[in-house]
């Protein structure tokens, strides 16, 4: 998650809600992990410093449609970046 959101570009869609218009309804997911990765993004950059945010509910949620990513192994961002797209 941090991989992602520091990539600028990907970060700035979501910090500017641009995923919002281009969600993909039409899968088995209907958005719901490109939303939760928005939300977790907006909490990250709007909280105070030196707080902690909580990513249980992207995780659960990307755990629900890929039991692959259930545990606590380690994963490539590429594997989960597909994911949120598909999503």
């Amino acid at each position: 998650v941090q991989c992602l959101s520091n990539v600028a570009p990907f970060g700035n869609f979501f910090l500017h809600n641009h995923h919002m218009h281009k969600l993909n309804k039409s899968s088995s997911m209907k958005g719901t992990l490109v939303l939760s990765f928005g939300q977790l993004l907006h909490k990250v950059c709007h909280s105070a410093a030196y707080s902690s945010v909580s990513a249980a509910t992207l995780r659960e949620r990307v755990g629900k449609f890929a039991p692959q990513f259930t545990g606590f192994r380690q994963h490539d961002c590429q594997e989960l970046l597909r994911f949120l797209l598909d999503g």
